[in-house]
């Protein structure tokens, strides 16, 4: 079984390592690119600013379920599912806009009763493929994509 590695691990050079398996015997020189990187990821998250609180407004013609992390008594929110009455699905992750971005983040992914899948970032369409249409016919289940950057350090 793999060793868990913490939120609070992934903010110390060491614990980041091990999270990208890379074993501190590594050689120094390839040891210092690896730093460099860590440095600048601190220094992006650092200047990132927070989500902070969502408001989610309610309409009755559809259903939204979060999906969030418990960490003591504190809730953060990691995404949260759309359903539409006309049977589309969208999932939203919550990201803040950077002061130097003209256009807004946005990422989600919609999965259209249709069968059509978007993955959007940015207002533009980074993937698109047809799958199963959400019909009375739907069969198992689909994989609606890999989605990094989870955790409470976002919201």
């Amino acid at each position: 079984m793999d060793e868990f590695i913490s939120e609070e691990d992934l903010e110390t050079f060491e614990g980041w390592l091990n999270y990208q398996a890379i074993p501190t015997t590594t050689p120094t020189e390839e040891l210092v690119k690896w730093r460099a990187l860590f440095d600048e990821n601190v220094r992006r998250r650092e200047n990132s600013p927070k989500v902070g609180l969502m408001k989610l407004p309610r309409n009755p013609s559809e259903q939204k379920y979060a999906v969030a992390i418990k960490d003591g008594s504190d809730l953060w929110l990691t995404m949260w599912v759309k359903c539409s009455l006309d049977g589309d699905v969208y999932i939203f992750y919550p990201r803040s806009d950077h002061p130097r971005t003209v256009r807004k983040w946005n990422p989600h992914a919609s999965y259209h009763r249709s069968g059509t899948l978007h993955q959007k970032s940015y207002g533009r369409v980074s993937l698109s493929q047809k799958r199963q249409p959400l019909t009375e016919a739907f069969k198992g289940s689909e994989h609606l994509g890999f989605y990094s950057g989870h955790g409470k350090g976002i919201g």
